[in-house]
């Protein structure tokens, strides 16, 4: 703080007073009340320029159209008043746009809540967009000036904040406004549609750091009368041999690329085709039309060369030179993960496609692999609707190709079962789940077989400690299973909790294992079940020293399913902790909540 004297006046008082931020508010304030005209002759003198430097500095962040007096214009002015206050907030390490999950977290710019915000006052001004009057050609680059001041803004932030990396992409209403607004501007010309190209050219040599949404870009241009289109089509294409428009057209990732063969595929369909092709590797839904064209011309042995370089592309292996099979693994382990509802339909018609094909070229293994693999890929957990498909391919010629595939597909199965957990084993082991599969499949393997293989793997789970915690997560599966068939839940009601709590019923496959265990009369081996869990569970209960914040919730539950299960073993950890623990008064709380207070007596 300035020394701040008696004959000052005071405004200087304020001023020595005040620090710059609270200085900058004041005149944010002060300004906001005056006229265009006050603005204009402060400070006004012959030997100073000030007040028309101000002037101009305050129009350039008004960025707002002259008004004339209509209903509309003068909605539009006040709603670009508040789009003028977002884009102020920019800049500003303490602004609205800065956000601080934590005191020892690195603020980080909130491009979301900014773009929210500018959507909503765009929603509104696109509403009334037609309705503004006709403007001075220095109208036009409005939007021009909004694109450089979010630019400008963002890019004040100090680096640490890290607003240059930001993923900011501006709103739907927000991208409308801009591209209405330019091409109102290029309709005042009679090459309307070449100079909204080179506008909207001048709106991208803009954007670094924020951008366009893509999709509402595409619907705008795409929704043009088809002459428009043609027009759009025919400029880029032309102008193909220069630099900017070059790297533009060939990215892939690009929004012009995009627009660009859309239109091609409308009015110049070999050049479609021909970019289709080259482009193959970056986005698989290219091979859809040349599959479709190849298709119709009955080019059955190209096709399915476009198919496999499809496929390559789907599942992100352009780098690798051997395509993917349909008779060596199976598509589910690829990318199952990768796609979404609509895309998995695309697929199954790919494959579809393919049986086609090979039905055509006379490759009848090839088109029974491919039968299973859209079963597989359509519902791979359902597992009756697999194991009908592998019933007849495993007696057929190709039953060697049909075995690799059908393992292949238990071990999917026994993933998807066991959960994320079995992701951190290091292989996947023949277990319970296999054997049930594979009476379903095997006429030579029935009831007795399972059993027996069932009986010998609990008998060494059950006498060796470090072989139940290997296969935990088994034992916890086919315990519910068995539960669910049985009435033995009730019997074991913690315990069942527990296993609910820990296997969710994520898999359709659960389903058909229930139906196919209960057929085998499974709940028999139950007995052999409980007693691996009595010989075991207790080395389940977590030691209360390591409970988090003195929660021992989890650790009273355990002990009350060991209660059930093995009262010996609970009254024997009572005994310890009683010795180790005695001081835990929210631990005996626990116990005593959970039902166990017979023992602490």
């Amino acid at each position: 703080m300035n020394d701040i004297k008696n004959n000052d006046s005071d405004g200087e008082k304020i001023i020595k007073a005040m620090t710059s931020i609270q200085l900058a508010k004041l005149i944010d304030m002060l300004l906001s009340m005056l006229d265009e005209k006050s603005i204009k002759s402060l400070f006004e003198d012959a030997d100073n320029d000030f007040s028309e430097i101000l002037f101009n500095i305050l129009n350039k962040n008004k960025m707002s159209p002259i008004s004339k007096n209509s209903k509309y214009n003068i909605e539009w002015e006040i709603l670009w008043a508040k789009l003028s206050d977002i884009i102020s907030e920019l800049g500003d390490e303490s602004g609205d746009y800065i956000i601080q999950d934590h005191d020892w977290e690195t603020p980080y710019f909130s491009e979301y809540d900014f773009t929210e915000d500018l959507e909503k006052i765009a929603e509104k001004l696109f509403a009334i967009i037609n309705s503004i009057e006709t403007l001075d050609n220095k109208d036009w680059d409005l939007f021009l000036d909004m694109l450089r001041n979010i630019e400008d803004g963002i890019k004040e932030y100090p680096e640490w904040i890290g607003a240059d990396y930001s993923d900011c992409v501006l709103g739907v209403f927000t991208t409308k406004c801009i591209l209405k607004w330019e091409w109102l501007a290029a309709n005042s010309n009679k090459n309307a549609v070449w100079v909204f190209i080179k506008r909207i050219d001048a709106a991208d040599s803009i954007l670094k750091v924020i951008s366009l949404d893509t999709a509402t870009f595409i619907n705008f241009f795409t929704s043009f009368e088809e002459n428009i289109q043609k027009q759009i089509y025919e400029i880029l294409k032309t102008s193909k041999e220069d630099t900017i428009w070059q790297k533009r057209l060939k990215d892939s990732g690009s929004k012009w690329h995009r627009l660009y063969l859309i239109f091609a595929s409308l009015f110049d369909f070999d050049e479609y085709l021909e970019n289709c092709l080259k482009y193959l590797y970056d986005n698989w839904k290219y091979g859809l039309p040349l599959i479709e064209n190849l298709l119709k011309q009955q080019d059955y042995v190209k096709a399915e060369k476009i198919i496999k370089k499809t496929f390559k592309s789907l599942l992100r292996q352009p780098g690798n030179n051997e395509a993917w099979l349909p008779e060596k693994t199976i598509l589910i382990d690829h990318n199952h993960y990768l796609v979404n509802e609509t895309d998995k339909d695309i697929i199954i018609g790919l494959l579809q496609d393919w049986i086609l094909i090979s039905e055509k070229t006379n490759n009848n293994k090839r088109k029974l692999m491919l039968s299973a693999q859209v079963e597989m890929y359509k519902n791979p957990c359902q597992l009756d609707s697999v194991v009908r498909i592998f019933n007849k391919l495993l007696q057929s010629e190709y039953q060697d190709d049909a075995r690799m595939l059908f393992n292949k597909w238990q071990n999917f199965i026994i993933k998807d079962t066991i959960g994320s957990n079995i992701f951190n084993h290091k292989e996947i082991y023949d277990s319970w789940i296999n054997w049930l599969i594979e009476t379903e499949v095997d006429d030579m393997k029935d009831e007795s077989w399972f059993f027996d293989k069932v009986k010998d793997w609990l008998q060494s789970v059950t006498n060796n400690q470090s072989w139940f915690k290997k296969f935990y997560n088994y034992i916890l599966v086919l315990t519910g299973d068995l539960f669910y068939i049985s009435s033995a839940g009730e019997k074991y009601p913690v315990l069942f909790s527990i296993i609910k709590n820990n296997w969710s019923d994520r898999s359709d496959s659960t389903i058909s294992r229930c139906k196919w265990l209960k057929k085998l009369s499974a709940d028999k081996i139950l007995p052999d079940v409980m007693k691996c869990w009595e010989n075991n569970i207790a080395d389940l209960v977590q030691d209360p020293s390591k409970a988090y914040k003195s929660d021992y919730t989890d650790n009273a539950r355990w002990l009350s399913a060991v209660h059930e299960v093995n009262p010996g073993a609970c009254e024997k950890i009572i005994y310890q902790w009683k010795i180790d623990h005695k001081s835990r008064r929210n631990l005996w709380k626990s116990v005593t909540e959970a039902g166990l207070s017979g023992y602490l007596h």
